[in-house]
């Protein structure tokens, strides 16, 4: 039996590692995770006014061109106008024009505007670029360490995970399996030590003859309070 309690209490020592690695692995992965973010945000930061300042100059080809053609299309209605005989027919071509006039005005003020925005590009993007492909170095940079350290941290996992399975397989399936409830209901902690008649799991009393019969270690037996499997251990003497 005091093998058996020996080999619970090794195992619960690997789980208090599994779980530490556990919560560093989660850790680790979120960094990761919003390292990769920061690089991609930087990235798109850049090609969004790059992608801006390309859709700026396809908009100002097509508006050259519509106001090319509208303005083909005036010169072809004002040679029209000299032969034109009703003053209605007249009147209503005059109306034509004009909408045309201003229709024009208004992609002009547009070709403008985009010429305006894209000017100011050419002078902001070199400067956006450079900073962003420092940004993206920095961060890469960053992120390939936490690639190594999450190696590492994987290999140290399957480490614990073979001790543990090692240590799980010399203890008997009726105290393991009583031992994965306790872990389970008890926040992770199922062997606990038993010093001067209190469980230090849930630091109660424990009666006098129980406590005897654990510090004897003959039999496998729990806390009445919070049901964790108690053990003992001599503790070092320390002198006043």
């Amino acid at each position: 039996m005091k093998e058996q309690i020996i080999h619970l209490r090794k195992l619960q020592e690997i789980d208090s590692e599994v779980e530490k690695f556990n919560l560093k692995m989660t850790e680790l992965k979120e960094k990761i995770t919003k390292v990769s973010s920061e690089i991609e945000e930087s990235k798109k930061g850049f090609n969004d006014k790059k992608e801006r300042f390309e859709s700026n100059k396809k908009g100002i080809k097509e508006k050259n061109e519509i106001l090319s053609n509208d303005e083909q299309k005036l010169a072809q209605m004002r040679s029209k106008l000299s032969s034109i005989k009703t003053n209605r027919e007249y009147q209503s071509a005059l109306k034509e024009i004009d909408v045309l006039k201003r229709r024009n005005l208004d992609v002009k003020k547009e070709i403008e505007g985009l010429e305006e925005e894209n000017e100011k590009l050419e002078i902001e993007l070199p400067d956006i670029e450079s900073t962003c492909n420092e940004k993206v170095s920095e961060l890469s940079t960053i992120e390939e360490g936490l690639e190594k350290e999450l190696t590492a941290l994987t290999s140290e996992g399957e480490s614990l995970n073979k001790s543990r399975n090692e240590v799980k397989r010399k203890i008997q399936k009726k105290y393991y399996a009583k031992y994965d409830i306790l872990k389970e209901r008890r926040g992770g902690v199922a062997v606990v030590l038993a010093s001067n008649g209190i469980c230090q799991g849930c630091f109660l009393s424990i009666p006098p003859q129980l406590f005897n019969m654990v510090i004897k270690g003959e039999e496998f037996l729990s806390c009445p309070h919070c049901n964790r499997i108690l053990f003992w251990e001599e503790q070092p003497h320390v002198e006043k």
